[in-house]
């Protein structure tokens, strides 16, 4: 029998064995912000079966938003039972665990990303197999997934049918916000404005695309279904130049014009880019209430990354379909404090603590990579708000005694303002924007974020 020494493992051991007809022989804690195992379980017969455990966030912070968390989790669970019955390539579903509350599949073979493939003819094999899987999924009737909790259009009318997952997100976004938003604000605004009054047609949406396994040239499994809903199709399409930031799946264009192949519909290139600004926006006004309140980890780091990568790219998306031309960034200037040894301390007394290998030396390097953005906010946080409070002063004519004040005063002028005021709000919010991505630049999880460039339809096709 396993000696485990974390009560939540033990219970989910304890679940796994009563409900499997089956003895864990090893449990392994996935490396990664949320609450996920790897399992080893023997059968009666001897045989070894391997198993993912996908944990509901809150698992290990209480602080989460627990009612929305478990609502997605439970959404989730009927979505991939559902898909699985349909024949979409979903590891099988064995349950759901109550206590800890996760998901318990089949482990899929092979690795995720494709940026791990072993050559361009595989990467390439793999995205066209995705295309034709998403394509299948989109001709899925959405009345399969009736009484499912997933977001879905409030009537057919063109935008309502384009903004389900938005108007969830944003509903939160407003139930949880702390403090002045102008960046976000825009951006809301503007998804709202430019929504497309064509677009008719609603079908099952998998939404945070292409999360999958891949083994040899061949998707193995389609992984994290949280954020599907019912809506336009076109978003799906969208999402994937914004899923290459993070995990670059090839070539999009050629993706792009095989799903056009496998369905016999042209892609409507204003809806793409419309929507990719959308899904973009999405991860701001989610991630905002994360950044702007405490909270006992270490993830908020990769929380903000989140928050100002997609805030970025968005306002430069904007920004290009729009014909507007962009300011370059001006460096900050670092400002020396007597307090800058201690901050270095710290990142030292963090690393030097010590700790077991595996998730434990996980959490303990985050930490510290925290304390040192920290550090360096501390050396040119002073200079980046300066800036930012000078730029709403020109703006709006007015002295401000705070960097608060000047943001609340920016919020509500974005808030009264339409599309008449994008001309002197795009840039102004891309400098701010930019200050804050100087801050951060040395703490990006892929040295290929730094340069990374959303095209637009006509760009992305060559068009």
């Amino acid at each position: 029998m396993l000696q485990l020494d974390d009560p939540v493992e033990r219970r989910l051991v304890t679940w796994i064995e009563q409900s499997l007809a089956g003895e864990v022989l090893s449990i392994e804690r996935q490396q990664r912000w949320r609450p996920c195992w790897y399992v080893d379980l023997r059968k009666a017969d001897g045989a070894t079966r391997s198993l993912y455990v996908r944990g509901e966030r809150s698992i290990y912070v209480p602080e989460t938003r627990k009612d929305w968390s478990l609502e997605a989790f439970d959404a989730e669970y009927e979505v991939m039972r559902r898909l699985e019955a349909e024949g979409v390539p979903i590891p099988h579903v064995h349950g759901k665990c109550p206590d800890p509350l996760a998901i318990v599949t089949d482990r899929a073979a092979g690795r995720p990303d494709l940026s791990n493939a072993g050559s361009d003819e595989e990467r390439g094999a793999v995205l066209d197999q995705y295309m034709e899987v998403l394509a299948r999924i989109h001709a899925i009737d959405p009345a399969k997934f009736d009484g499912v909790a997933i977001p879905r259009p409030k009537s057919l009318a063109p935008q309502d049918i384009a903004l389900p997952l938005f108007d969830k997100f944003e509903a939160r976004y407003r139930a949880a916000k702390l403090r002045p938003e102008p960046v976000v604000e825009f951006l809301i605004g503007w998804v709202r404005r430019n929504a497309p009054r064509d677009r008719t047609k609603v079908q099952f949406i998998v939404c945070d695309v292409a999360q999958f396994m891949f083994e040899d040239g061949r998707l193995t499994a389609l992984l994290d279904l949280e954020l599907a809903y019912l809506g336009d199709p076109i978003q799906d399409l969208a999402a994937l130049q914004l899923r290459n930031t993070s995990e670059p799946l090839g070539d999009i264009a050629r993706a792009l014009r095989h799903y056009e192949a496998v369905t016999g519909e042209p892609v409507d290139g204003a809806a793409l880019d419309y929507h990719t600004i959308a899904y973009g926006t999405v991860t701001p006004v989610s991630m905002t209430e994360n950044i702007a309140r405490p909270l006992p980890t270490n993830s908020v780091l990769q929380y903000f990354e989140w928050w100002l990568l997609l805030a970025k790219l968005v306002m430069e998306l904007i920004a290009a379909t729009t014909g507007r031309a962009l300011p370059a960034p001006e460096p900050l200037e670092a400002e020396a404090t007597p307090y800058g040894p201690m901050g270095e301390s710290l990142v030292g007394a963090i690393g030097a603590i010590p700790v077991e290998p595996g998730f434990a030396t996980y959490e303990r390097d985050n930490t510290g990579n925290l304390a040192r953005f920290m550090a360096r906010v501390g050396e040119y946080g002073g200079c980046a708000a300066r800036r930012d409070r000078a730029d709403v002063e020109a703006l709006l004519g007015a002295r401000f005694a705070s960097t608060a004040a000047a943001d609340a005063a920016l919020e509500a002028y974005v808030m009264e303002a339409g599309a008449e005021a994008d001309d002197r709000l795009v840039p102004l919010l891309y400098r701010r924007l930019q200050r804050q991505w100087e801050l951060f630049a040395p703490f990006v999880s892929r040295p290929s974020l730094l340069t990374v460039d959303l095209k637009t339809h006509a760009q992305l096709m060559g068009l």
